[in-house]
């Protein structure tokens, strides 16, 4: 059972927090940054239990997790990246602590989180569009305010959010 408090994640909650700001900010995964992260935690897990099967399997299922995350952004390019999938192994590191069952229920938070933020950007992209239709006249001195960078959405702060949420479920 998850607990909120199990001091061995927080190399993996502190880096989920650093990657989802970076990627708000810049929509860059820092590949070394991850890497450093995830060798970190599995020596927090190899220090607390020793060689085990329980850090085995965190290890296995973040592969496996990274793995599915990369066939997904295989099959529709663009929409994720590199660090989103680099990003995906760190993160279910916390799942994978703690078992298959919590992976899956990460695997569903994340969905649930993720089209929570598609509904989010749709919303603004909508409002932004409105209020340039009714604004036409003042458009050429606000554009510059109102350039939205294609509106992209950062996926990274709903990995790390969901691999928190698991923390509070007791599954």
């Amino acid at each position: 059972m998850p607990y909120l408090f199990d001091w061995i994640l927080l190399p993996t909650l502190i880096a989920g927090l650093i990657l989802s700001c970076i990627d708000i900010a810049s929509r860059r995964v820092p590949l070394l940054l991850v890497a450093l992260a995830y060798v970190t935690q599995v020596g927090a897990f190899l220090l607390l239990s020793g060689p085990s099967v329980r850090v085995m399997e965190a290890v296995v299922i973040s592969l496996v997790s990274a793995s599915v995350q990369w066939i997904l952004a295989l099959i529709r390019p663009g929409s994720l990246g590199v660090g989103d999938v680099t990003a995906t192994a760190l993160m279910t590191l916390i799942p994978g602590w703690f078992g298959w069952t919590s992976v899956v229920f990460w695997w569903l938070i994340l969905g649930l989180l993720g089209l929570m933020g598609l509904g989010g950007l749709l919303l603004v992209s909508t409002i932004r569009s409105i209020y340039r239709k009714h604004n036409n006249h003042k458009r050429l001195a606000r554009e510059r305010v109102l350039k939205d960078k294609n509106l992209t959405l950062p996926y990274v702060p709903f990995i790390s959010a969901a691999a928190l949420i698991i923390l509070f479920l007791p599954v």
